[in-house]
């Protein structure tokens, strides 16, 4: 009878070690999964801060333009 009861002590012991290696594996799971989620809402925001800069580019390229055409302009008066 004792041997049968080391048997289930041993079987409750694994057990209570597998239960706690899933409960630290999905712990670890939820924080991956927040930090993606996190990772993706800085990648939004990035992507978002370079459409900005883009467009800011953008403009300074057509006022470059401009100011050069009117240099030229000026150049040919003189």
């Amino acid at each position: 009878m004792k041997h049968k009861t080391n048997i289930y002590q041993n079987l409750a012991r694994k057990i209570t070690i597998n239960l706690a290696q899933q409960l630290e594996h999905r712990q670890k799971c939820q924080i991956l999964v927040q930090q993606n989620k996190q990772l993706e809402n800085n990648i939004e925001q990035l992507i978002k801060e370079l459409k900005s800069i883009s467009e800011e580019n953008q403009d300074l390229r057509e006022l470059v333009i401009s100011l050069n055409k009117e240099n030229e302009r000026l150049r040919t008066i003189n």
